[in-house]
């Protein structure tokens, strides 16, 4: 301790000779458990790091770390090999130790035991993280055939293990590596693809049925090309806030790799997944982290904390990994946050807990070391950000210390907390409050002492009095070894907030006006202003319009000297038009040549009027389909309507002449016209003719067929063809049918013919016969010329037309459904007339007897259909009304009360006895409920009909409360109300007066006294308001006293207890024995909802006002049994010691003697030593003598006479005898006498066997070496007892033997 604190101090005189900043961490080493290596692997937010050391026999043994002491967790049966990898804040941990030679097991270490968890079936299980539920996350073979020996996931849970296979079931490895407090964990899988990949995975028991299910996994991508060697990432650990930290490829090749964060959203971690036999690894929500070093250099991410802190390690181009810390969006190296004198190369972080504090590997003074960073080797500070806040460190927004703004004659409260980080119990002397503005800082609750690894919250209250920035400093005074001089805070005083109620204005239309009204908190005047739209405000608050569109209204305001302006609130609404009608009209027309426009109307009428066809205003002329609008255009009016305006096509026909036969000479040229003014085309259909030049060219005699036709156009429908057929002929002669056209009148038809040249004789036939026709037809006329030089002939069709007839059918009056007609008309043509209902409700029997099967318009037509002579008649239609006949309907019953049946109105009818439908509101069910309902009255007879109107009124009904009365009742009493009114309404209860207050329709009593309670209910729709019921009784004091005390002899004994108000009690306890190296302590009692409120004592005296609970609180101690190997002693003496805190003791050793190491309960060579007293502990100090140079002895030294320099006396020949002292030692002579050494003093050889005297010590054990010839020859060596001086050689002795005796170091 002594020489760290060196350290420290040097370091703060170089910081501030130089002007640089003080290291942001302080890196402890952790030591080791009595070897040169040590890892550590984790820790959790109590500073406790586990990881791996190399113990004093060189085996790898897990550890626990804590406030300075570092303490093996021994390892599993069969095994002598353990490494530790995750702990949590329970100080659980878990990892992997050796069962055998070649397999591990995973472990869970708890209640200082280890426990074996087995695998998932194979040789192997690991180990790696563990939450605050003990639920741990780790990788086991399954069997041990590859390729299926490759590890595979585990979660562990209540001695279950839940299996997670790989993404691509049955394939290579999966392992997790880290977890968070919810069960999630974190990890990589292997994923198939051309060249084989992994990925980083999370995984959560999302249905919690203890089973792997398809969907948990969910894979994170990676930052590396698709389907490359690049295409890898693993997760390594994950926050409670959804975060996920690891490594990722960043191109095509297997290196470099980054470090990422994944943070999740809304519970997705990657986006565009792809399946997943293929999948696509880009995922946007993976963050590159970046290098220390550039592009080409790799880093890994191994940890990261609820504020998103993440640590690892990046490689350099030096070649060298450095350690970093990534916050806030920015990467930092960890080595350029220590002091650089401090000895440190931090080569890798591996995890960081809640307080930020930091634990990783690298090389102290050019050693493998593990360290922790923290912000202090002693006293820190925590913002209420739970940052660091560093001695004289500017006031932090973030951290709590620069409390912002706050408003005059109000006070923030702000908490921070100490946090003892040293080795060692740290005592508060004193703190104070300084600078002129300190009375404005209230502090309160800052601790006398913090034990180690401990926190204390203390509390900061700002408040200032008037407006501006306020400053104070607080000095603590403690024996940190890093003391926190200076803590510097701020504030400023601000005007008081209001905030202004300005309700929301809806849309509004044109015409309107609205009084404008805001209030503010401070009660204020509000003040308006249009900040945008077509409004105006006059006398402050009266807003109109002055057009359309967004308005947007503010009410501000301005503050005064005491109160802050307010901020604005904006009220945004629309300002719309009056809404109008419009209706469009003729929009069905037919092209004529002129532009075809369109009529509208408006509701209301009279409006102005936009019309546009497809966009435009100009009326269309051609045919065609144009869109319509119809726009309003006035000031305050609005309103459209769309249309489609139809132009159908024209029609068109062809004027053709008849063309006469022709000669086979003529050339004839064809004149044809269409009314559409269209050119007409024309083709010969048959015949022997041609077209040149539209006009015909005959080619032989024959019959000729020419048509003219028009296809039309746009505007133009296609006209009907016309064609002309005609003979071309030699000589001809023409021949002229005549009367053709011809009326039946029951005679023969005939028809004449005359020629040109005229005389000629002609044959005329009638269908090929030579008899005239006498019916009515149309018949095939052929004159035919029949002289000997001429040719002609001529066909025609005689029309025989049938003649007409009319029809005489008198009018029919309007009819009684009961009524019954019978039909009579007559036709010219002496044709029987026939008759058929055209419509209504009417019947015909036999023909001419009409009957009625309801009422409505009937339609009777009378027809003729003529036959082969006599044209159809003209059909004649009668059409009359037939009525049902008239009733009256009466209603009763429409004044009625509500009683919660149906309140159904009766009817009656004149002329009585018809069924009538009744209706309510339109609906058939008759009411239940009050109120008023239109009732409808219907006759529903097939021969008559009536109806009537009117209204039922169904009143409520009147109600009344039962309220029992309520007897007197003590004050603990909870007394439910009991009320009931027989509407079957709920009772609403109020306190009218006195000590009593409702809690779910029950009353709970206050104090003692009268009290009233009044029952009321307020009807509804169906029931009017009950006449209130009010009970009143009395309160009589009566309080519960229970006594809790979990050790000791209570009295009164623990239990509940029923006082009167204004009882005296006399409380008190008493302590049992200690048992078992056990004992509980009375620390005082509390006393919860009564005065006094606590105290310290073990006995008190109280007055009874009101309900209590007593608590006797109580203390752990643990007998603590200290020993001193002899050469020293320890402190403190034996004694009671708080359980749960570290017990400090202190091994001293004698002069000329240090301490070794402890024993028993304690372990290791750290002095003082902490040890937590979770139990009753003995520690026993093992102490060992001080060694000058050749091991002598300081001891011995100082019983010669030397008091220092011990090395220098040790090779001193004081006398001199030619022996030096560390010589004399060995042999226990007198290195200040010249006449002690060790020598052989005498030996008498004779007769007998040789016998060797030398001077012995009782202190030292001698051996004697012999030889046989000279000194170079071999020496034989007899060992002797301790003390001896004296020893006869029986061996067989030759004629020359040499001696010599070495005395053995003790």
């Amino acid at each position: 301790m002594n020489s760290f604190r060196a350290i420290l101090t040097v370091c703060a005189w170089s910081w501030a000779a130089g002007g640089a900043a003080a290291p942001e961490y302080w890196p402890i080493d952790l030591g080791s458990l009595g070897g040169t290596q040590t890892v550590a692997t984790g820790l959790n937010d109590l500073g406790q790091v586990v990881g791996w050391s190399q113990d004093a026999a060189g085996r790898t043994q897990a550890f626990v770390w804590a406030y300075g002491t570092m303490t093996g967790l021994g390892f599993l049966p069969g095994g002598t090999a353990s490494v530790a990898n995750a702990i949590n804040r329970r100080g659980d941990v878990t990892g992997y130790a050796a069962v055998s030679a070649t397999n591990v097991h995973a472990f869970l270490f708890s209640s200082n035991s280890l426990a074996d968890l087995g695998t998932l079936g194979g040789p192997n299980s690991w180990g790696r993280a563990i939450n605050d539920q003990i639920e741990i996350g780790g990788s086991s073979q399954l069997v041990t055939n590859y390729p299926m020996s490759s590890p595979e996931s585990f979660f562990w849970r209540t001695n279950r293990f839940i299996h997670i296979p790989p993404i691509m079931t049955n394939w290579y490895s999966c392992d997790v590596f880290g977890m968070n407090q919810a069960g999630l964990v974190c990890g990589n899988t292997f994923l198939w693809a051309t060249v084989d990949c992994w990925w980083g995975f999370v995984w959560w028991d999302a249905n919690t049925n203890g089973v792997h299910d398809a969907g948990e996994m969910k894979l994170l991508g990676n930052l590396g090309a698709y389907n490359t060697h690049g295409s890898y990432s693993c997760a390594y650990d994950v926050n409670d806030i959804g975060q996920a930290v690891g490594w990722t490829g960043v191109t095509n090749t297997v290196y470099p790799r980054h470090a990422f964060l994944v943070t999740s959203s809304n519970g997705v971690w990657k986006i565009s997944p792809g399946p997943d036999d293929h999948p696509d690894p880009s995922n946007p929500l993976m963050q590159d982290l970046g290098t220390l070093d550039g592009f080409t250099n790799n880093s890994y991410a191994n940890g990261i904390n609820n504020r998103s802190w993440i640590v690892g390690y990046s490689t350099t181009s030096s070649g060298t990994n450095q350690a970093f810390l990534w916050r806030n969006g920015s990467m930092s190296n960890l080595n350029a946050l220590i002091s650089p004198e401090a000895g440190w190369v931090l080569t890798d972080a591996v995890g960081i807990n809640e307080f930020n504090e930091i634990v990783g590997n690298g090389r102290y003074n050019g050693q493998p070391r593990a360290f922790i960073l923290r912000a202090s080797p002693g006293l820190a500070l925590l913002g209420t950000n739970g940052v660091s806040i560093a001695d004289s460190e500017a006031p932090s927004r973030a951290k709590g210390s620069d409390f912002g703004g706050v408003p005059w004659g109000q006070a923030a409260t702000n908490v921070f907390t100490l946090r003892n980080l040293g080795a060692s119990n740290l005592t508060i002397f004193g703190w104070t409050t300084n600078g002129p503005d300190a009375a404005h800082f209230q502090i309160s609750g800052i601790p006398s002492a913090i034990a180690v690894g401990g926190a204390s919250n203390f509390t900061v209250v700002f408040a200032p009095p008037t407006g501006g920035v306020y400053h104070a400093t607080l000095t603590i005074a403690s024996d940190s070894i890093a003391p926190l001089t200076n803590v510097l805070f701020a504030g400023t005083g601000d005007l008081t907030p209001q905030t202004i109620d300005f309700p929301a204005l809806a849309d509004q239309w044109i015409t309107n006006s609205i009084g404008l009204s805001a209030s503010a908190s401070s009660g204020l005047n509000v003040e308006f202003s249009v900040a945008s739209g077509p409004a105006q405000l006059s006398d402050g608050t009266n807003l109109t319009f002055t057009g359309t569109g967004q308005v947007a209204v503010v009410a501000s305001q301005a503050g005064d000297d005491y109160w802050a302006a307010a901020p604005p609130v904006t009220n945004v609404f629309a300002v719309f038009k009056l809404p109008a009608v419009v209706f469009l009209h003729d929009l069905a027309q037919t092209y004529d040549g002129t532009a075809r426009t369109v009529s509208a109307t408006t509701e209301p009428a009279g409006l102005a009027v936009e019309i546009t066809y497809d966009g435009q205003g100009a009326a269309p002329t051609n045919a065609g389909s144009y869109a319509v609008a119809g726009t309003i255009v006035e000031a305050n009016w609005e309103g459209a309507t769309n249309g489609t305006l139809v132009v159908a096509p024209a029609d068109q026909t062809i004027d053709f002449p008849a063309i006469g036969d022709q000669f086979i000479t003529n050339v004839f040229p064809l004149a044809a016209t269409a009314d559409s003014g269209l050119p007409v085309e024309y083709a010969v259909l048959y015949g022997p003719a041609r077209l040149v030049d539209d006009a015909l060219v005959f080619d032989s005699t024959g019959q000729v067929a020419v048509v003219a036709s028009q296809p039309g156009d746009s505007n133009w429908n296609p006209a009907p063809d016309v064609t002309n057929v005609f003979g071309v002929s030699k000589m001809p002669a023409a021949v002229f049918l005549h009367d053709l056209a011809q009326t039946y009148d029951g005679t023969a038809r005939t028809v004449s013919a005359t020629t040109e040249p005229a005389g000629l004789a002609v044959d005329i036939t009638y269908e090929g016969q030579g008899a005239a026709p006498t019916n009515a037809g149309t018949y095939a006329v052929t004159g035919t010329i029949v002289e000997a030089n001429w040719e002609g002939a001529t066909n025609g069709t005689l029309v025989v037309a049938p003649a007409d007839q009319a029809i005489d059918f008198p009018v029919l009056g309007d009819q009684w459904i009961t009524n019954s007609v019978g039909l009579s008309a007559s036709a010219d043509s002496g044709l029987a007339v026939e008759f058929s209902v055209a419509s209504g409700p009417a019947q015909l029997a036999d023909g001419t007897n009409l009957t009625f099967t309801g009422t409505g318009q009937v339609a009777v037509v009378a027809f003729q259909t003529g036959d082969s002579n006599w044209n159809p008649a003209p059909p004649v239609t009668n059409v009359f009304a037939v009525f049902k006949l008239p009733a009256a309907v009466f209603l009763h019953d429409l004044a009625q009360t509500y009683d919660g049946t149906a309140r159904t109105v009766s009817a009656t009818t004149e002329p009585a006895g018809l069924a009538v439908e009744i209706t309510y509101d339109g609906q058939g069910a008759a009411p239940t409920n009050a109120g008023s309902y239109a009732v409808a009255g219907t006759i529903v007879e097939a021969n008559w009909e009536g109806a009537t109107n009117g209204t039922l009124v169904v009143a409520p009904a009147d109600q009344t409360i039962d309220f029992p009365a309520i007897g007197d009742q003590f004050i603990t009493n909870v007394f439910p109300l009991a009320a009931m009114a027989d509407s079957g309404l709920p009772i609403e209860y109020a306190v009218l007066y006195g000590p009593a207050r409702l809690v779910d329709d029950a009353l709970v009593f206050d104090n003692t006294g009268q009290v009233a309670v009044v029952a009321s209910q307020a009807g509804d729709a169906n029931w009017n308001p009950a006449p209130d019921v009010t009970n009143v009784f009395g309160v009589w004091g009566l309080y519960v006293l229970s006594v809790v005390s979990a050790q000791g002899a209570a009295n009164p004994p623990a239990g509940t207890y029923t006082n009167l108000l204004g009882t005296v009690l006399t409380p008190s306890i008493s302590a049992p024995e200690p048992v078992g190296g056990t004992q509980y302590v009375c620390i005082g009692w509390t006393l919860t909802g009564h005065e006094p409120s606590g105290d310290g004592g073990t006995n008190f005296e109280m007055t009874v006002t009101n309900d209590a609970v007593l608590t006797w609180r109580w203390a752990t101690n643990y007998w603590l049994e200290t020993i001193a190997d002899p050469h020293g002693f320890v402190a403190p003496d034996s004694s009671w010691q708080p359980a749960g805190l570290p017990a400090v003791i202190v091994a001293t050793p004698a002069a000329y003697y240090h301490f070794e190491h402890w024993t028993n309960s304690a372990s290791g060579t750290n002095n003082p030593f902490a040890l937590i007293m979770d139990v009753p502990k003995s520690a026993r100090a093992v102490f060992a003598e001080n060694l000058a140079d050749h091991d002598v002895p300081e001891w011995w030294l100082a019983d010669h006479g030397w008091t220092n320099d011990f090395d220098a006396a040790a090779q001193l020949d004081f006398e001199p005898d030619g022996f030096a002292t560390w010589q004399e030692y060995v042999a226990d002579t007198d290195p200040r006498d010249a006449t002690s050494f060790l020598r052989i003093t005498n030996v008498v050889a004779g007769e007998t066997d040789p016998v060797v005297y030398w001077p012995a010590s009782t202190g030292r054990a001698y051996q004697v070496h012999f030889c046989d010839g000279m000194a170079e020859s071999l020496w034989n060596t007899q060992q002797l007892a301790r003390g001896i001086g004296v020893w006869t050689d029986t061996n067989l002795p030759p004629a020359r033997r040499l001696y010599r005796v070495a005395p053995l170091r003790p």
